[in-house]
């Protein structure tokens, strides 16, 4: 199966907060960033498209691969530290923006799983605990079958 979500999508599949990590309140904020900064980062993390492929072995999930191309950090770059409150000063802004014009930042995420019928998994009470289980359907819905 394969498909293409947005990084925040897939960091809410894995049970993550987009919006409590780097929205107003967020995480950042929390951190000293200013809100409107920590909204900046949002709308790049809202934009970083992740391409997820998985391949099924004997009826089971046997790889799970995660390509994201992570340029759009570099490119939002000085708007994130204008809104910061740290700007990059005018005198250096062309520099900057020739840097991180062809700034590349890729990252591939391998989740090779390997079926072992040893192994006695015991599913843990829900009591308590969030239940991902629509997120991950949901998730692997958006691809389609390769042929």
């Amino acid at each position: 199966f394969n498909g293409t979500l947005d990084f925040a999508e897939m960091g809410a599949a894995f049970g993550q907060d987009p919006e409590a990590l780097f929205g107003q309140a967020g995480g950042l904020a929390e951190l000293g960033a200013d809100p409107a900064a920590a909204e900046v980062m949002l709308d790049v993390f809202e934009q970083i498209q992740v391409d997820v492929d998985v391949t099924l072995a004997d009826g089971a999930v046997d790889i799970v691969r995660f390509d994201i191309d992570m340029s759009a950090l570099f490119e939002a770059m000085p708007e994130i530290l204008d809104e910061t409150g740290s700007p990059i000063p005018a005198e250096e802004a062309d520099e900057a923006a020739d840097v991180f014009e062809n700034a590349t930042f890729a990252m591939t995420m391998l989740f090779d799983y390997d079926l072992d019928d040893t192994i006695d998994v015991v599913v843990p009470s829900t009591d308590g605990a969030p239940d991902l289980t629509d997120d991950f359907l949901e998730l692997f819905e958006l691809g389609s079958p390769e042929g």
